[in-house]
Parts: structure tokens; C-alpha cells; sequence
């Protein structure tokens, strides 16, 4: 290469450099039919409590939440019922471990989570981040963080589900 095309291709780098870090900052939703198809459970609830402990065989932090069943969508649940859901990721001690694309569920928030077995009776949540709707009191409906009403929510997961 010529010094002419080593120089413009060294000017290309600060722009390639720029579009690979916003393409890979651009997360990709799931959709709520896959969502809702691929997902055992499906419940809204409540946050009650969470309790952190270190991993069984790895050297990972995890998260144990308590949630309380204010409505099943999809699967045996009945309102009232705590169903345990794990989480990869915590704090315990001061050390706090933060895993790229797992859910934080905090106390006392209300969310729709989409939920499959997980091992000794837990349940974890499909597709991650994406398998949590958290949602915000306002009055008799609620809102999700981005505008969205719980009831037309459950009415397209409904749909999905009677296909």
C-alpha cells in the first residue's frame, strides 16, 4: 500500500472504531411471542425479598428472590403463592457482582416475569433482562418503566397463548 491509502485507512478508524461500539450497545428485545410461547410461567407479583449466596460450584454470586403471585397468567400458580427465582449476580459482604444481562429484581418493585424450571425447585427467568417487566404503581393499572399498562400487556400474552 501506498502512503496515500495507509493514511485514509487510518482515517477510517476512529469512524469503525465509533459504529462497533454503538451496534454493540444496541440490545435486541425479545419479542412478547416468544416470550410468552417459550416461557412455563408466566406471573405478575411482587418483590418481597432477596437473598444472596455464592454459587454451589462456581465462583459466582447468585440471588434468590422471593416473589408473591398477585396474578398467574400461564402455569399452576394461584395468587398468594411465593415462587423462589434465581438470579446470576448480588452482593454479599460489600462484594457486589454485576452479570451482563441478568435481571435485578428489587425489593418491593412489581413486575410481569417470564419464568422456567430451574434447578431444586426455583425458577429462572427467560431471555434475562428481557424476562422481566418491572412496573410502577400508579393508581388502579399499572405502568411498566416504558409506558405500557399491565392489563393490555396480559391481554397480548393472552392472545399469544390461545394461538
Amino acid at each position: 500500500m501506498t502512503y496515500r491509502s495507509n493514511r485514509f485507512c487510518l482515517s477510517l478508524f476512529p469512524v469503525l472504531l465509533c459504529l462497533c461500539m454503538i451496534c454493540s450497545s444496541i440490545t435486541w428485545s425479545a419479542d412478547l411471542d416468544a416470550l410468552s410461547s417459550n416461557s412455563e410461567v408466566i406471573l405478575f407479583g411482587k418483590v418481597m425479598e432477596t437473598q444472596c449466596h455464592w454459587a454451589e460450584t462456581s465462583l459466582n454470586i447468585m440471588t434468590h428472590t422471593k416473589f408473591l403471585v398477585e396474578k398467574n397468567i400461564k402455569g399452576l400458580f394461584r395468587s398468594g403463592d411465593t415462587v423462589t427465582i434465581e438470579t446470576l449476580g448480588g452482593c454479599i459482604n460489600g462484594m457486589k457482582q454485576v452479570r451482563t444481562g441478568s435481571p435485578a429484581l428489587n425489593k418491593g418493585e412489581h413486575a410481569l416475569v417470564f419464568l422456567n424450571s430451574g434447578p431444586k425447585g426455583v425458577y429462572v427467568v427467560y431471555q434475562q433482562n428481557e424476562g422481566v417487566i418491572p412496573f410502577s404503581d400508579h393508581g388502579e393499572d399499572q405502568i411498566s418503566h416504558d409506558g405500557r399498562k399491565l392489563s393490555s400487556l396480559i391481554s397480548e400474552v393472552s392472545l399469544v397463548l390461545q394461538k
